[in-house]
C-alpha cells in the first residue's frame, strides 16, 4: 500500500490487484486512519507505506524470514 491508494475525504483506502486480480475500495474507519498518520509521521516511509529491509522492496522480504507460509490465506487458514 501506498500512500496515494488512502482517500481520506472519501475514507476509503484503493487495493489494487486484490482478491481475483480486481482493484477495489474499502472502507476506511477513522481509528485506522489516525494509526496510519501516526506510523507515517514516525516511520517517513519512502514509495511504499509497509516496506521490506531493502527500501523501495515490499514488507514480503521479511515475511519469508518468519518461517510461515506466504500469502493471505495462510494467515486466515490455520
Amino acid at each position: 500500500m501506498q500512500p496515494t491508494d488512502i482517500d481520506s475525504q472519501r475514507m476509503v483506502i484503493r487495493i489494487d490487484h486484490g482478491k481475483g486480480q480486481k482493484d477495489r475500495y474499502v472502507m476506511l474507519s477513522p481509528k485506522l486512519l489516525e494509526a496510519l498518520r501516526s506510523y507515517y509521521r514516525a516511520v517517513r516511509p519512502n514509495g511504499w507505506l509497509f516496506e521490506g529491509d531493502v527500501s523501495g522492496q515490499l514488507i514480503k522480504q521479511k515475511f519469508r524470514r518468519t518461517g510461515l507460509p506466504e500469502g493471505p490465506a495462510a494467515l486466515w487458514h490455520p
